[in-house]
């Protein structure tokens, strides 16, 4: 008996006092929203972290040569890890390959068409090392990176934005 009494003096308050009942319901639902847009976002990020770490491979190890600090504000010049030194990390037990890379950005252009690009100067292990697949072509050889022969690999978004109506390779 005791209980419906206070389920009817509970619906008789919220009757009442409506706008009360509809902002605090309205904050109620507001609330568990964000919590669980909040917890889908973050579960996203995690995926999105997580098949990028596969897709690079949970046996890389980057070695990138120091600088000097001081407070935050670099303060001295990089140095570059020599041929020498890539020979001894291949030398350690259970390293496969090596491979140098060397990144910076330039104005790429074909006829009237251009781009700013990345651009990565690397060795043919880079590709296997990084499960990369070439859709079209191949991948440069040892002895043109030995001879220095002018070639390049480029991404289907580069390839789009260049050669519009010609053939890339």
């Amino acid at each position: 008996m005791l209980f419906w009494t206070i389920v009817k003096i509970a619906f008789k308050s919220l009757l009442g006092n409506k706008l009360r009942s509809f902002l605090t319901m309205l904050g109620i639902i507001i609330g568990v929203g964000a919590v669980i847009a909040m917890m889908a976002i973050g579960s996203g990020a995690e995926q999105a972290i997580t098949k990028n770490i596969k897709a690079m491979g949970s046996n890389l190890l980057y070695l990138r040569p120091g600088a000097f600090r001081r407070m935050g504000v670099g303060g001295g010049s990089r140095e570059n890890i020599t041929s020498k030194e890539m020979q001894a990390v291949l030398a350690i037990n259970g390293v496969k390959m090596v491979s140098p890379e060397c990144t910076k950005r330039y104005q790429i252009k074909y006829l009237s068409q251009n781009s700013n690009s990345q651009v990565y100067g690397t060795a043919p292990t880079y590709f296997e090392m990084r499960n990369y697949e070439i859709e079209q072509g191949r991948a440069f050889t040892e002895e043109e990176t030995l001879s220095e022969a002018r070639v390049a690999i480029m991404g289907p978004e580069l390839a789009k934005t260049l050669f519009i109506n010609d053939y890339p390779l």
